[in-house]
């Protein structure tokens, strides 16, 4: 199942959640106001009785003490009317007071049938949650027998395909002219478009380096049975689904090759400058919170992509073009092995978001850079990305460390932490990068209005006692916390 359609559901069941939640808080709320306003009435109703009550045992009184003083005089009508005054005010009060007790009573049968219907509604959700749970585990089960059995099949395709690399060295040259041309032939996809075909819209490239395409079309894909979950986990993409290519002269994949010729690296050369000022900023440690809130009540939110201005490595020949690396693998400690892990941060090509981007400082800046689309992607490791020169390479590295999701407790080895362990293994080539290639498409006029807005009323605030920044920009620099299950 489609990732988008699946993370689509799963955020449409939280919408649902949430507005019976917000549902029932409201009516709840109101019962509880109108409970309130008829318990004053009750007390004000029984107060003004009692004080009715008071006044008619003083009036008996003082007409006991008359009729004492002059029992001749003692008027029997202003008693009876006193009589009948009092039996109304009585009949009023019994009158009111039953009116109330049933309002009462209805308000509270509504709401134990909203809370009834609440309870129902939440049992379900955890049902289903359960469910979803089951269905994950069932597939990362299976996606893990595939992930083994893809492997053994690469390898040996590469021992066959070295196998005739050797045999081919020793043919004649007419069998090496025949063999580059092999090599020179488009992939399947590639192919010119066939008289009768529909022709396939696709847009416009901005950079001048030749379009190419990183995994076979949909329906070229191979078929896995597999259980359906909305959040499929992710393979490599290189595992099993594309040729392999043959390492350059210069030691690099081709995929590695593929990035430099997207940044335009010449030999010796390093990425440019990201040139971030003349984007739309905001500076502030407390600015993060308020362009947060504004997103979210702009819908906005669900098209953002935020990171460190380190994952964006710029071209240097054009403005528009970046790469936006994260980590593919993740660390098992249980088996002290590097396997592939479902990122959210992952973009699938074609994918459009908004980036943000963070810069530190005191105080912390962020930018926003405009929408971008995912052109493609290449997975190269981290060996070869410290060879091409990627600057600046410590912070980068940093932030991919930071990023590299470690299941189970880890244990030091070697007396080393798990930051330096895990950036050891990264010089040594043992994570897989995702290089996104982002194409710049535009800039979404209501969140520049909305990092304007924010840049006008934000306040710097400088680092406290310890030397970290304050406590309400940690949302903006989660990137910063290792995530250790």
């Amino acid at each position: 199942m489609p990732r988008s359609s699946s993370t689509a559901g799963a955020e449409s069941d939280l919408i649902i959640k949430d507005e019976v939640v917000r549902t029932l808080g409201s009516e709840l709320t109101k019962v509880r106001a109108a409970q309130g306003q008829l318990q004053t009435e009750n007390e004000r109703l029984r107060h003004q009785l009692e004080e009715t009550s008071l006044a008619l045992r003083t009036l008996e009184e003082k007409e006991k003490e008359r009729a004492k003083a002059a029992e001749d005089v003692v008027s029997s009508e202003v008693h009876e009317q006193a009589r009948r005054e009092l039996e109304t005010v009585i009949r009023e009060r019994k009158k009111e007071r039953a009116d109330h007790q049933s309002a009462l009573e209805e308000i509270t049968t509504r709401h134990t049938k909203l809370q009834e219907k609440y309870n129902k509604k939440k049992d379900s959700a955890q049902e289903a949650q359960a469910e979803l749970e089951r269905l994950q585990e069932l597939t990362a089960s299976a996606v893990a027998q595939l992930s083994s059995g893809a492997g053994e099949s690469v390898l040996k395709k590469r021992k066959s395909r070295a196998d005739d690399d050797s045999a081919e060295v020793v043919s004649t040259s007419s069998a090496t002219g025949a063999e580059d041309r092999r090599h020179e032939q488009p992939h399947r996809h590639e192919q010119p478009q066939q008289q009768g075909q529909p022709q396939r819209h696709e847009q416009p490239q901005r950079y001048e380096q030749p379009q190419r395409y990183e995994h076979p079309p949909r329906h070229e894909q191979p078929q896995h049975t597999l259980p359906r979950r909305p959040v499929p986990l992710a393979l490599p993409r290189n595992l099993g689904r594309h040729p392999i290519r043959k390492p350059s002269p210069t030691g690099l994949s081709g995929e590695a090759l593929d990035v430099r010729a997207f940044l335009s690296i010449g030999a010796g050369g390093h990425p440019g400058d990201p040139r971030l000022e003349r984007y739309d900023k905001a500076r502030g440690n407390g600015c993060w919170m308020d362009i947060h809130s504004k997103l979210l009540q702009a819908k906005l939110e669900r098209k953002m992509k935020y990171c460190p201005d380190e994952s964006l490595i710029w071209s240097t020949c054009s403005p528009v073009q970046c790469i936006f690396m994260h980590p593919v693998h993740s660390y098992v400690s249980e088996s002290q092995s590097y396997k592939p892990y479902d990122y959210n941060d992952h973009m699938r090509p074609r994918a459009t978001r908004d980036f943000c981007v963070s810069k530190e400082g005191n105080p912390v800046t962020i930018y926003y850079c405009g929408a971008f689309r995912c052109v493609g992607t290449l997975e190269v490791t981290t060996g070869e990305l410290i060879e091409l020169g990627l600057p600046p390479q410590g912070a980068w590295l940093d932030v991919l460390v930071n990023n590299i999701f470690v299941s189970g407790t880890f244990s030091p080895n070697g007396g080393l932490t798990m930051r330096q362990f895990l950036r050891q293994a990264c010089h040594e080539g043992k994570i897989l990068v995702r290089c996104h290639k982002l194409q710049y498409i535009a800039r979404n006029e209501a969140i520049s209005r909305i990092f304007a807005e924010c840049a006008s009323g934000a306040s710097a605030r400088p680092l406290n006692q310890s030397g970290e920044q304050a406590s309400d920009d940690a949302n903006s620099r989660e990137w910063k916390k290792p995530r250790q299950v």
